[in-house]
């Protein structure tokens, strides 16, 4: 009498166990590399956004805002933050505020700025947009991945400052 055994044996559980694990691994790194690719996307979105808001403020203005995530009041000082944007994008992995920073050409006050500089750390090295060698330019701080290491700052300016 034959007998039939039905289901798998240890051994062909465990090799599949394996190719699906391999797979998995595999899958999950590549994902990983095209999710850092979606928030420095974002990053890039955000920041054209503010440059475009900032283009309306100064065309209503004159000048740049001194504070893109503040609103200071006053005369010499109108709002940025609820009437060019409802709310300021921030970094998508750590909510930091984006670097900006507003620039008179003839003195250190933002006061009549009539340049500015925008910038974001990127995640992936390399990327296809413009990356900055240098740190951020400007009166904030540094736009930089840390001490020995490029940095990989999306920065805008409307003026030529490298």
């Amino acid at each position: 009498m034959h007998r039939w055994k039905k289901g798998f044996s240890l051994i062909e559980l465990l090799v599949v166990i394996a190719i699906i694990g391999i797979l998995s691994g595999i899958i999950s790194v590549n994902l990983s590399s095209a999710r850092q690719g979606a928030r420095d996307a974002e990053r890039i979105a955000d920041i054209k956004n503010i440059q475009l808001s900032l283009a309306l403020y100064y065309n209503d203005n004159l000048r740049y805002p001194c504070d893109i995530y503040t609103n200071p009041g006053g005369a010499g000082c109108p709002n940025f933050l609820d009437v060019y944007m409802s709310g300021v994008p921030r970094d998508p992995s750590t909510n930091a505020l984006y670097k900006y920073a507003a620039i008179n050409p003839s003195g250190v006050s933002c006061t009549g700025a009539t340049q500015y500089h925008i910038g974001a750390l990127l995640e992936v090295a390399g990327h296809t947009v413009h990356t900055s060698p240098t740190n951020f330019h400007g009166n904030s701080p540094t736009c930089s991945a840390g001490s020995g290491s490029p940095d990989q700052c999306y920065d805008l300016t409307n003026f030529s400052s490298n």
